[in-house]
């Protein structure tokens, strides 16, 4: 169910990485067996590196896991959520953004 999925355990398995991984080479993913597109698709905000789904081709057939399976359709539905998610994310930069240009302005300056 929706309530059980916890994206926040993604930081706290980074948090736990970092301590044990001075080099921080591990990235975190995530597996999910939620229904639905949404958990997988945010889990990339949580911080997951890796995000995996459940195919299928036909929801009528009794595969294990069918019933959370996501179908071509879903699929690409969740794959451009993350991609999207990706781009709203940014580069974290605190800079102003090219198109904020024009609006310099009315940005408060502080020295």
């Amino acid at each position: 169910p929706i309530n059980n999925v916890n994206l926040s355990a993604i930081n706290s398995l980074k948090d736990f990485v970092k301590i044990n991984s001075p080099n921080n080479i591990i990235k975190i993913g995530y597996s999910d067996h939620s229904d639905g597109i949404d958990a997988p698709a945010y889990s990339v905000l949580a911080g997951a590196s890796v995000v995996e789904k459940h195919f299928t081709l036909d929801h009528n057939t009794q595969a294990p896991d069918n019933s959370v399976s996501a179908n071509a359709y879903q699929f690409a539905n969740m794959v451009n959520m993350i991609r999207k998610h990706e781009i709203i994310m940014g580069d974290g930069s605190l800079y102003p953004q090219n198109i904020e240009s024009s609006a310099k302005i009315f940005r408060r300056i502080t020295t």
